[in-house]
């Protein structure tokens, strides 16, 4: 493949690449870092890249290996929330004190979220938070559907807990 070529083909999906690692690492500076060195190993692979037939996916899964591989078992110290749009926007007479409660328990939600393991945090966020589809989803993650669906029940059911353990319900 040639370097034109792979621009052609990879740098389109960049950020999603780059929104990936930062939810996976925490950290910008991290997740640049996580997105160059999953170009550099897209590009030593470059002779191989023409019998890929989902130049996304795979480049996804390039990038969950660079992760893992960069992260190991270490957990980021504050995960950094990207899809802080998915929150509407309150109306303009809502009330101060609900609206602090309001974002306050979002903001609680979202830790509780970004508390769970890896492959469930992953599937909860891209179904849940940015509403991608089933099928999507297998094609970023290289699971099957049932463990997509699976994955996805444990971690709703996880959240559950978690809530009802947080706000003592």
């Amino acid at each position: 493949m040639e370097a034109s070529e792979f621009k052609r083909v990879f740098l389109p999906h960049q950020r999603l690449l780059y929104n990936i690692a930062l939810r996976l690492s925490g950290s910008p500076p991290d997740a640049e870092d996580l997105v160059q060195e999953t170009y550099i190993r897209l590009w030593k692979q470059r002779d191989r890249l023409a019998s890929v037939s989902n130049h996304q996916a795979y480049a996804v899964t390039i990038l969950r290996h660079v992760c893992y591989d960069a992260l190991g078992s270490r957990r980021p110290e504050g995960m950094i929330v990207t899809f802080d749009s998915s929150v509407p926007e309150p109306p303009a007479e809502s009330d101060t004190d609900t609206e602090i409660d309001r974002r306050e328990t979002a903001a609680t939600v979202r830790s509780l979220i970004d508390s769970l393991p890896s492959p469930q945090r992953e599937i909860i966020t891209m179904r849940d938070i940015d509403e991608m589809p089933f099928d999507r989803i297998t094609q970023l993650t290289g699971m099957t559907q049932g463990n997509v669906r699976i994955t996805l029940f444990r971690a709703r059911r996880q959240i559950k807990e978690l809530i009802k353990r947080h706000f003592r319900l």
